[in-house]
């Protein structure tokens, strides 16, 4: 996550996640971090946790093969390693893997850079395809922004399970209709760009 310095921080390191340190253990991820299930705990869909399962306590005391317990929970309709995501839509669905992530970080860099030429471009050339580009690359930028911080901050530790998810659909809400807001202004009216540059002059 990037804090309000502009510096990316180490969630797991630093306290801020929302990973049961008795079942789950924090693993880092450009942008966010995962929850994953540790030795001897399997992730359980209907109560979004990592449950103790026997048959793998006793693998991890030595007691059975670990080989043979694999074997033996293959119909378990859970996962044996389940990476619970910090930064996506829900938990209750198997998530991203961190190779996943570092292609959403780099997308979210990428896009950031996309504004520095786009900006001035639609600026100096007012026309339609422009001011779609930016009412687009604009929404996503701040969607994946403000996304970031309701993740972190409306957890379900805290709020329970329903709140973190109502919070994540009301902001795909806004910024579909702040995205179809801009397409009516750009489609309807005078635009982006040009509203910015009458603006300027008065």
């Amino acid at each position: 996550m990037m804090n309000i310095k502009g510096l990316y921080i180490n969630e797991c390191t630093q306290g801020l996640h929302s990973c049961n340190p008795e079942s789950e253990s924090c693993s880092n991820t450009p942008g966010g971090y995962d929850c994953l299930c540790r030795w001897g705990y399997l992730y359980n869909q209907s109560e979004e946790r990592c449950i103790q399962n026997e048959l793998l306590m006793a693998a991890e005391a030595g007691q059975i093969n670990r080989n043979g317990v694999l074997d033996a929970l293959k119909g378990y309709k859970g996962h044996l390693v389940y990476y619970k995501n910090a930064r996506g839509f829900s938990t209750s669905t198997p998530a991203l893997s961190s190779h996943d992530h570092t292609k959403l970080w780099t997308a979210e860099r990428a896009l950031s850079a996309s504004l520095l030429p786009l900006f001035p471009a639609a600026l100096l050339y007012p026309c339609q395809a422009l001011d779609c580009a930016l009412a687009i690359t604009l929404v996503m930028h701040n969607h994946w922004g403000v996304e970031a911080n309701v993740v972190d901050y409306i957890r379900p530790k805290m709020f329970g399970p329903i709140i973190p998810k109502v919070a994540i659909f009301g902001l795909y809400g806004l910024s579909i209709a702040t995205l179809a807001g801009l397409f009516y202004f750009i489609f309807n009216d005078v635009g982006i760009a040009s509203f910015i540059r009458m603006f300027w002059r008065s």
